[in-house]
């Protein structure tokens, strides 16, 4: 089926479902034309993408409107992430823990000449997530002691992930505007923006790693490719998982075998050796101590290795606990402002699951 009809097919689509929902009052239809709307809107984009008509404007314009769309980005949700801190919105978990280890930090190295991650409890930041990254923010603590310095590098972060993405659209689709569109339409994607608002978090801080290792693998600059993919590493360990799949998408999607398998090497290696020794040296002998918490109900609380043994000997039960409807409204929400175009392209979705 081409693009075209399968834009027209989608349309009528909405329309009957819209007609349907009006005239029984049924839920369902509403649904269903949930549905139907992103795949109208997906292939309406893949037209407009395989179009080869559309306008080149010159250079320094296109650089002005991406500059435009980063400033006013940063500008709104920099501003809303510290008014959301001044007033008193943000939260013991995440944001005021990772302030206290950081005053901390700073006090040690003032008083003792000590680098050491320590929450109020007394505990090591590394009993639970793994991030070296939060050494630097502890940098600007001997400066200025104060939460919102890593509140602004976070939304600098995703500025940075915003620019990357600009560029690795451009480097793929060779045109400046198309390029501009699909950073436009990450930047008002939802989860993103949630992520910047949601306290400081380390996965948020890999991002523009991630998306510049994409971008390099792309253009083969292999050197660079793995200093950006270690840096995030340094942010947390669920990093190491991420670049084990996109080692998947490497391998399969983009045929680099040897650089596919390296990566998924790595990042499990990474990840693994974390949670089986890292971690355990931090905490006492024990595992991760977020694990132990949210994954208690599929053998979390016995560390990785509890989890795996439950997978092993109960799959079916493992599949159920993950396979619920709260997870499916999850994915359904996550793909839903992308208009299900990542379905299309299975190796990618692989990799990235």
């Amino acid at each position: 089926m081409n693009r075209y009809r399968l834009m027209a097919y989608s349309l009528i689509a909405c329309l009957c479902m819209l007609i349907l929902r009006k005239s029984t009052g049924q839920v369902i239809w509403y649904y269903l034309f949930l549905c139907s709307l992103p795949v109208f809107c997906g292939s309406l984009i893949q037209v407009f993408f395989a179009a080869k008509d559309i306008p080149r404007p010159d250079i320094n314009s296109q650089k002005w409107a991406v500059a435009g769309l980063l400033t006013i980005y940063g500008a709104v949700f920099l501003t809303m992430a510290l008014c959301k801190y001044a007033s008193f919105s943000t939260h013991m978990y995440d944001l005021g823990n990772l302030d206290f280890a950081l005053w901390n930090m700073s006090e040690a190295v003032h008083q003792h000449g000590l680098l050491g991650l320590f929450s109020a409890q007394g505990l090591s930041r590394f009993d639970a997530h793994v991030e070296p990254i939060y050494w630097l923010f502890g940098l600007q603590y001997l400066v200025w002691p104060d939460p919102r310095g890593p509140i602004i590098m976070q939304t600098a972060a995703i500025i940075g992930f915003l620019a990357g993405t600009y560029l690795l659209a451009l480097e793929i689709l060779q045109h400046r505007v198309k390029a501009l569109i699909v950073a436009f339409v990450i930047a008002a994607f939802a989860p993103l923006e949630f992520a910047n608002l949601f306290d400081v978090h380390g996965d948020v801080l890999a991002l523009p790693c991630l998306i510049f290792a994409i971008l390099f693998s792309v253009r083969k600059q292999w050197g660079k490719y793995w200093v950006v993919l270690l840096l995030g590493f340094a942010c947390k360990e669920y990093v190491g998982l991420a670049a084990a799949g996109f080692g998947v998408t490497l391998f399969h999607a983009q045929k680099e075998r040897l650089q596919g398998m390296l990566t998924t090497i790595a990042g499990l290696s990474y990840f693994l050796i974390v949670l089986i020794i890292i971690i355990p040296l931090h905490n006492h002998g024990s595992g991760s101590s977020v694990i132990s918490v949210d994954f208690s109900g599929i053998g979390g609380n016995q560390g990785i290795g509890g989890m795996l043994r439950f997978g092993l000997s109960d799959p079916i039960a493992l599949v159920k606990h993950c396979a619920t409807a709260k997870n499916g409204e999850s994915l359904f929400y996550l793909f839903l402002p992308l208009f299900f175009l990542p379905l299309t392209r299975v190796w990618f979705l692989c990799g990235a699951f």
